[in-house]
């Protein structure tokens, strides 16, 4: 039998331990980092946030973490394992990006209020 939290932890301790950790990032560098693990012998689950500042960051973050997973379920060939990746929040330079009056706006009130 194989040990679905057993199989979690693998994943988790395949993390790069350097980079890509939130206590290990800076300004806008972007991260893995897992948020919560649950499970019995049976099945487990992890969550995680992935992190970045852009598109292409995330997709490159999200790919990691899809083979690392890959390359731990190597080692329990009779578990099978579903990664699902939900949208995150949009960062807010994307949204500021697409309405820039809303900085001129924010800056003249602060301006007014001085």
């Amino acid at each position: 039998m194989e040990h679905a939290i057993k199989i979690a932890a693998a994943i988790v301790e395949r993390l790069p331990k350097q980079t890509l950790l939130a206590r290990n990032t800076e300004g806008k560098e972007g991260f893995l980092h897992p948020i919560g693990i649950s499970g019995a012998l049976e099945k487990a689950a992890l969550s995680f946030i992935v992190r970045d500042f852009t598109d292409q960051g995330l997709k490159e973050k999200e790919a990691l973490l899809e083979s690392i997973v890959k390359e731990v379920m190597k080692g329990f060939p009779r578990s099978t394992y579903r990664l699902e990746i939900k949208q995150p929040v949009p960062h807010m330079k994307r949204v500021i990006d697409l309405h820039p009056q809303v900085v001129d706006n924010a800056m003249e009130r602060s301006a007014a209020r001085d």
